[in-house]
């Protein structure tokens, strides 16, 4: 957190709207390597409703990316 909070902002229009991107960049660039994922850690979920009831189990096992919404994110952390 440190690495970017501590970076400069970037200029070029892209990277700013790639926020993830240029946070790879960033990180990549202090000399932090990612870990790959193995097959099947990564799960897409929040595409529908209701979300599954085991969300919390499924978060745990994978890295999980989708879209949720304030109200729903206590179920990640209660």
């Amino acid at each position: 957190m440190k690495v970017i909070a501590t970076a400069d902002i970037p200029v070029q229009p892209r990277d700013l709207l790639a926020e993830d991107r240029w946070t790879g960049k960033t990180l990549l660039a202090a000399g932090m390597q990612a870990d790959a994922f193995s097959p099947g850690m990564v799960r897409w979920v929040g595409r529908s409703r209701p979300l599954p009831r085991d969300i919390k189990e499924t978060a745990s096992n994978a890295f999980i990316a989708g879209e949720f919404t304030a109200e729903e994110m206590p179920m990640f952390y209660s």
